[in-house]
């Protein structure tokens, strides 16, 4: 057992809270132990406590990973330029493929190529559909200023 003290400014106040928290070993493959926090709500073994006032794990304070809260066409960009640095291409989709690196197999291009495309095609529909709509709203803003005008 830890005693943790925690200290923040909420309201122009200083609050200070003294935890205890427990650790548990688990034994590694050649020797030795791996040390864990134990998370005091919900009793898992975790690697990181989080919190403010109250420590816990990810899960119990549903914290979710920045991958999580991507839209699909922000992974298909993030993918599609992973794939570029691989390649050593500059970066942006906007310009096309580049030439095969040589230390890269034929086929493994080819598969990597495939799923660039692929990437690539998500995000331009994603483009297009939100360049449709925002076309529609300058003509529906276009007319109703010509009605009031009239």
């Amino acid at each position: 057992m830890i005693g943790i003290e925690s200290s923040w400014l909420e309201s122009g106040r200083w609050r200070k809270l003294v935890f205890d928290i427990q650790l548990a070993p688990t034994p590694c493959h050649f020797g030795g132990f791996r040390w864990w926090w134990v998370c005091p709500v919900c009793a898992a073994r975790t690697a990181v406590l989080y919190g403010r006032g109250a420590f816990a794990c990810r899960r119990c304070l549903q914290l979710a990973y920045r991958s999580q809260r991507e839209t699909t066409p922000a992974r298909a960009l993030r993918q599609a330029n992973a794939i570029r640095r691989m390649f050593e291409w500059p970066p942006g989709v906007i310009r096309g493929h580049g030439a095969k690196p040589k230390h890269l197999h034929w086929a493994t291009y080819a598969r990597l190529l495939r799923k660039y495309d692929a990437y690539v095609n998500v995000f331009l529909g994603y483009l297009s559909d939100r360049s449709a709509a925002v076309e529609a709203v300058l003509v529906n803003s276009a007319q109703n200023l010509r009605k009031t005008r009239d």
